[in-house]
């Protein structure tokens, strides 16, 4: 009976190892839904932040994103296109180009071509040729509450 105990012991300890190695495979992975799994209270909170009417909580959101590591592409890049405040537009664009591959300039390019706005296409074409472009994030645009 001793040895009974230690044996499920050693097995719950080797179960919580082993699923702990499983998420944070699944956090490293490239899809948004698994990017979030690990921690269901963060991608509620992310989720609740970016669909905000307030700019200051879309803001917190991405910028919450771009933090914990979202590497989804396809989904920043739909939220580009629903999202109207040239702000927010830098944050996201930003967090793709942080992503730091070549998928990335290739999203960063189909949305310069199709943007109208000619101070996001200037901000564009910096993230693209790599200039330093941190500092007009804020500088840009007033904020306007």
């Amino acid at each position: 009976m001793k040895y009974k105990s230690y044996l499920i012991f050693a097995v719950i300890i080797m179960f919580l190892f082993l699923s702990g190695m499983f998420f944070s495979r699944l956090v490293k992975s490239s899809s948004t839904a698994a990017f979030f799994a690990y921690n269901k209270i963060i991608y509620i909170r992310f989720l609740g932040k970016i669909n905000s009417n307030d700019i200051l909580d879309r803001s917190e959101g991405y910028i919450l994103a771009k933090e914990m590591g979202l590497k989804d592409l396809s989904f920043l890049e739909k939220r580009y296109i629903i999202e109207k405040n040239e702000f927010i537009k830098k944050i996201i664009l930003r967090t793709m180009k942080d992503m730091d591959n070549r998928k990335a300039n290739d999203v960063l390019l189909r949305i310069f071509e199709t943007e109208k706005n000619e101070n996001l296409k200037k901000y564009i074409n910096a993230l693209i040729s790599d200039e330093n472009v941190s500092g007009e994030l804020l500088y840009d645009q007033e904020l306007v509450f």
